[in-house]
């Protein structure tokens, strides 16, 4: 349908679709996490969506942080695919695991660094920081300050004690990091919050 005449490979381990000269690839995470929480009659449109992406070079990060500054945003993920998984394989091939780039949350969970697109996330590493000469920290706050900021509606109502956010996009289940916008809520007790897979 994409027009693709060249056989497609399917690396498990890079969790990647492959051309036999390997000289393009597909990272299928974004996809997978995507597909899986999307409503039934979204899943097709977003098949659709990243198969179209294989036509096309994968785009290139900014060379300068200012150029790539205002595209940051926070992304949630579960801590094993995030974290886990990479120093694992740093071990299995023997190389010195790089730092992550993501952070711990809520024990279970991982705030990884993404580069925004309009039709995809780029996933910033290390590397990416040290070639904009900046730092973790600074990355993360400026991606959160990046978020609040396209976040400018409240919680749904749905039942006395019951709120839903509003937002039907890839960062939806990350504003639970926008503490100060939970904080605003009327709620007797102490929160409770479902993080959708």
């Amino acid at each position: 349908e994409t027009g693709e005449t060249l056989p497609i490979n399917h690396d498990p381990q890079q969790f990647q679709l492959k051309n036999p000269g390997e000289a393009h690839a597909l990272n299928l995470r974004n996809a997978y996490d995507e597909f899986q929480t999307a409503p039934p009659r979204e899943r097709a449109k977003i098949i659709h969506k990243y198969a179209s992406f294989w036509r096309f070079e994968s785009p290139a990060l900014p060379k300068n942080f200012a150029d790539a500054a205002n595209s940051l945003m926070p992304k949630i993920a579960d801590r094993l695919s995030s974290i886990e998984v990479e120093q694992l394989k740093s071990q299995i091939s023997n190389k010195v695991p790089q730092a992550p780039t993501a952070r711990i949350f809520a024990e279970h969970f991982a705030i990884n660094l993404v580069y925004n697109l309009p039709t995809c996330m780029l996933s910033v590493d290390m590397a990416d920081l040290a070639t904009w000469k900046t730092t973790p920290e600074e990355a993360h706050r400026i991606a959160l300050q990046n978020l609040a900021d396209r976040s400018p509606e409240s919680f749904k109502h749905m039942a006395p004690g019951l709120l839903m956010g509003p937002w039907d996009d890839n960062y939806a289940a990350t504003r639970v990091l926008l503490q100060d916008k939970i904080r605003q809520q009327t709620i007797n007790g102490d929160p409770v919050v479902l993080i959708p897979n």
